[in-house]
């Protein structure tokens, strides 16, 4: 049996979560069914920022592309390719739609769903990090307040789940086109990470001026504990930007597309998997859910309690991985057995089920307890039983190549008697 984790090569992006114009936002079931093809682990990396700030332009050369994602983007869409750095793992780009289109309930539901979807966050702003662009970022008061409507855990008190929010949240990536300085400190040259860090130092007092000078730097700081910056320069002339899409690498600055590039390389190097508690990597068809359950909560006008969230993923994803072994025993079983002599149809049978345990607990997620396992012995054991009394009682409807009439009932009865899924 192969273990092949398999995945999904897009020519294309489409739309992941459509958003109609009163902000009502669905996943699109075209998209799920891709996602339920790909059962290798997935790299997330969202993007979020003003309209026009270059941000499909980024993700187009993640992808390996000059072209794909659109500057008028509306809701999420989703670009799925194979990973280029990392074996059996796949790339999932997701590029939001503009955050400064006047409806900030729909704009904050919108950074919500970037940060909640993937391991890494980019966001994307053009010039420098002052307080008029983290004015801009207002988004993240709003995700701040709706952290304080999220559980961890339930009955947890909300300073002890509040510590544990960076945990579930992305890496954080800060893109500044159009960078209009020389990176100095002190007349000292710095790096793009130290500019970040010391734009979001915070002010000592108790002012109103100055905790909300505070605020949003704060946000960052609490809940992005892996945080970096990238500064790029103009990419061309003046008169060539309005045409930018239509432009190849040579018309492009060089010192711009060394700065593209070493993104992309920090970007495909250290974005990880998204993980769930306790570490588990999710695949596309995992996140698929994931996906699901979370905008199902802001159509409801909530965010749910992430624990619980965790749980209803794995009974979800624990069915299917059932379903699958014991569809995969059935297949295996009728396409393999040709022998008419009992004894070698149970050597067959032992053979099988360990193929469609072992497919079980490749597929399961955080069966702990074991009770997936133990459900699906039960399962195996109530279609052996099945394939059992048919043989005895119609013996000659059955297929002789599975059961065979050669023996006596009683010689029978021992011989599947003995066949026990106990030693599973």
């Amino acid at each position: 049996m192969t273990s092949f984790k398999s995945t999904v090569e897009m020519r294309e992006p489409i739309c992941l979560i459509e958003s109609d114009e009163s902000g009502c936002m669905c996943v699109r079931r075209e998209a799920l069914e891709i996602l339920e093809q790909i059962t290798q682990p997935v790299v997330v990396v969202a993007i979020v920022g003003l309209c026009r700030t270059g941000k499909s332009f980024l993700m187009n050369r993640l992808a390996g592309k000059h072209t794909g994602f659109e500057s008028n983007t509306r809701g999420i869409w989703m670009w799925c390719v194979s990973h280029p750095c990392k074996a059996e793992h796949t790339l999932v780009l997701l590029d939001t739609e503009g955050l400064d289109k006047g409806d900030e309930k729909h704009d904050t539901w919108l950074f919500c769903l970037a940060v909640l979807l993937s391991s890494t966050l980019v966001y994307n702003s053009i010039g420098a990090i002052d307080d008029d662009a983290l004015e801009k970022l207002h988004c993240m008061e709003y995700v701040t307040e709706l952290l304080w409507h999220i559980k961890v855990k339930s009955g947890s008190g909300d300073e002890d789940q509040f510590k544990e929010f960076k945990s579930f949240f992305p890496s954080f990536v800060w893109t500044l086109q159009d960078f209009p300085f020389t990176l100095e400190l002190e007349e000292r040259p710095i790096t793009a990470n130290q500019y970040l860090e010391d734009a979001l130092q915070l002010k000592t007092g108790s002012s109103s001026q100055i905790l909300q000078y505070n605020q949003t730097r704060c946000c960052l700081r609490e809940f992005f504990s892996v945080r970096k910056c990238f500064v790029f320069e103009c990419p061309a002339s003046i008169e060539r930007i309005k045409q930018l899409r239509s432009l190849t690498d040579a018309d492009l600055e060089p010192t711009f597309l060394e700065q593209v590039q070493d993104f992309c390389g920090y970007i495909l190097t250290n974005s990880h998997a998204k993980t769930m508690r306790g570490g588990l990597e999710l695949t596309g068809r995992i996140w698929g859910n994931l996906t699901e359950m979370y905008v199902e909560a802001i159509h409801c006008g909530e965010v749910p309690c992430l624990d619980e969230t965790m749980e209803s993923l794995v009974v979800i994803q624990n069915s299917c991985a059932a379903t699958e072994a014991v569809e995969y025993y059935q297949r295996e079983m009728w396409s393999r057995v040709t022998t008419e002599t009992q004894k070698e149809w149970s050597v067959i049978h032992e053979v099988v089920k360990r193929e469609a345990m072992k497919l079980l607990i490749n597929n399961s997620l955080g069966d702990l307890d074991q009770h997936c396992q133990q459900e699906f012995k039960r399962s195996l054991q109530s279609l052996y039983e099945e394939y059992y009394w048919q043989r005895m009682e119609e013996p000659h409807q059955m297929n002789t190549s599975v059961f065979s009439p050669e023996k006596t009932n009683s010689e029978k009865d021992d011989t599947f008697m003995l066949c026990s899924l106990d030693s599973i």
